[in-house]
Order: structure tokens, then C-alpha cells, then sequence
């Protein structure tokens, strides 16, 4: 049958629970149990305090996670200008299907939009991302928002030396549905080879 988990109980910051397949749990990754989006708010107090740090670091924009609609963007930028009189870039992360459902709302509210797709696998379904990813680029080109697609292009190289053929044609097809930005992730974070994986999505991308 289908894989399944079920977390039971969370005891000191430690997940008790039962799962249907094994796995090992790398580091620097994390656990994330699927629909657990809608218990997370978009800005919490910790996103709050990280972003004093942003703006006393000097940067210019900030991400958004599990935004689920453009209220989650208004509300944001609003604490954002009241509390730290300070306007940065806002990219709203487009990781659940409901989001997906929103996208046009989402967009027209943030400055940039992400199609975070490790977390939008997981949340609505690895078998629904291609459509899932379409139809917030489609969103994005219809109110004429910045569109961002990320992780899992080139997670090959961290065992291969190049690219397998999926991941080329991966790259072409986002390029093809409207993306503006290709966005790496583990590839540069914990790969063994981060600057062969930009120069691999660089000529891949002007090709």
C-alpha cells in the first residue's frame, strides 16, 4: 500500500510516531509531515525577530514561507513598515496546493513569487508538482509578477559529475513555462560540487 507516517506525540522537541517505510534523515535536511502547513502562520515571531536581523545586515529582500494568501503578504509588509519602517523586496513562497489556488491574489500582492517545490511535493503531492508549477507561473504571467522555481534541478551532481538528461530537460521546461529565476538548493548548500552546479544551470539555461 501506500507509504504512510503518523507523528503521535512530540515530547522536549522530539517526534514520536509510526512509519510505514525507513529512511535516513541527512543532515542539514528536514522531517516535514505532510498538511503540517496549516498549523504554521506565514510571520511568526521568530520570522519577525530573523528579519530585524536582515535589515540590520543590509539586506533588501526577504522570503515569505507557507504563504497561503495575500493577506499573509499584506499583513508582512504592513508590520514590516509600522515596526521597522522598512520596505524590502518581498518574495512569497508558494508551497501548499491551497497557495497554488491562490497564486494570482499571492502574486499580485508580493514582489516576487517562488515555486518552493521540495515543500510543494511534499504538501500536494509529487504525482500534481508539474501542474502545481504551471499553474503558478501561469499566475505570475497573468499580473506580471517576478517568478522564481527552486530546488531539486540538479541533485544529480551530488553523486555525478554531470547532469543526468531529466534534469536538462527539468531546466529547459521551466524555462519554457515562464520562470524568471532558477533557483538551487542542496546543490549549493551541502553538495560536494557548488560551483560546477551553477556553471552546469548557467549553460544549460543560455543554451
Amino acid at each position: 500500500g501506500e507509504n504512510t507516517s503518523v507523528v503521535t506525540t512530540v515530547n522536549d522537541g522530539i517526534a514520536h510516531g509510526r512509519f510505514s517505510a525507513s529512511g535516513l534523515l541527512e543532515r542539514k535536511r528536514a522531517f516535514i509531515p505532510t498538511e503540517s502547513s496549516a498549523r504554521i502562520p506565514s510571520f511568526t515571531d521568530f520570522d519577525k525577530e530573523l528579519a530585524r536581523h536582515a535589515q540590520a545586515g543590509g539586506f533588501d529582500s526577504i522570503a515569505l514561507s507557507f504563504v497561503n494568501s495575500a493577506d499573509d503578504v499584506h499583513e508582512a509588509r504592513e508590520w514590516l513598515k509600522q515596526e521597522l519602517n522598512w520596505e524590502p523586496y518581498l518574495i512569497a513562497k508558494i508551497e501548499t496546493s491551497g497557495a497554488v489556488q491562490n497564486a494570482e491574489e499571492i502574486a499580485r500582492a508580493s514582489d516576487a513569487v517562488m515555486v518552493a517545490r521540495g515543500d510543494l511535493a511534499v504538501q500536494g503531492g509529487f504525482h500534481n508538482l508539474w501542474r502545481l508549477q504551471q499553474e503558478t507561473l501561469r499566475a505570475c504571467q497573468a499580473v506580471g509578477t517576478y517568478a522564481i522555481v527552486a530546488t531539486g534541478f540538479l541533485e544529480s551532481l551530488h553523486t555525478n559529475s554531470f547532469p543526468s538528461r531529466s534534469e536538462a530537460i527539468d531546466i529547459a521546461c521551466a524555462v519554457d513555462m515562464g520562470a524568471q529565476a532558477l533557483m538551487l538548493s542542496s546543490e549549493t548548500t551541502i553538495g560536494p560540487r557548488p560551483l560546477e552546479a551553477v556553471a552546469a544551470m548557467r549553460r544549460l539555461i543560455t543554451q
